[in-house]
């Protein structure tokens, strides 16, 4: 688990993090089905056949933005719907935010982003812009996740494909730097890392390439 997302080592770390809480994953294969046992407990019908039931079945989604409406209007999409700094789409009179805005990050560049930090502030600079404010959306969103013990947030591209520069700082606690080709970071991850989101922001919007300087930058 966690292979796209985090470099090798703290990969394996993640994903023994779930066996040792007794949890069973089955790698490689995809739902296919809900189904009702005998005993009526649900359970879930695997691409391969196999068949697993539980107490509780919780179906895990991923977001894709459904663009339809917005192309059948004349708004530009690409990712998602095409928006300026102010969030306006390209009919002056249209605005987007949250998950379905392909916006101008003012350090990530042109992006969209699902979690709901971004949603919020988003949506409160879309409000203002359509009540006639002239501000621009300059907030980088960051996001975060649990699993048992283990907590992190992060900002940027997390991509394991990606070069990674990680700090080890001891007891669990771990800063991960994600590299473009020119070796400047374009992600922060923080495992266990806490109240040093705006200091990521800093790194990402300095964009330095010296790796021992950028190693200091968040300890």
């Amino acid at each position: 688990m966690g292979s796209t997302v985090f470099p090798g080592k703290l990969a394996d770390r993640f994903h023994q993090l779930y066996l040792d809480h007794g949890v069973t994953l089955v790698p490689g294969r995809l739902a296919k089905g809900a189904l009702v046992g005998a005993d009526q407990r649900p359970g879930v019908l695997l691409d391969d056949g196999s068949e697993y039931f539980a107490g509780v079945v919780v179906a895990g989604l991923s977001a894709k933005p459904v663009l339809d409406l917005a192309s059948e209007a004349g708004l530009e999409v690409n990712r998602g719907v095409v928006v300026d700094a102010h969030l306006k789409t390209s009919d002056p009179d249209i605005w987007a935010a949250g998950d379905i805005a392909e916006y101008p990050d003012v350090i990530l560049g042109r992006t969209r982003i699902e979690h709901v930090d971004h949603a919020q502030n988003s949506g409160a600079t879309a409000g203002r812009s359509m009540a006639g404010s002239d501000e621009t959306y300059d907030h980088t969103p960051y996001f975060w996740s649990d699993a048992f013990e283990l907590g992190w947030e992060a900002i940027g591209r997390l991509d394991a494909r990606l070069d990674t520069e990680v700090v080890e700082l001891g007891e669990g606690r771990d800063v991960v730097y994600y590299l473009d080709e020119q070796s400047r970071p374009v992600g922060v991850l923080l495992l266990g890392v806490w109240d040093s989101v705006d200091k990521a922001r800093k790194v990402l919007a300095d964009a330095p390439t010296d790796r021992e300087k950028l190693r200091s930058r968040i300890v």
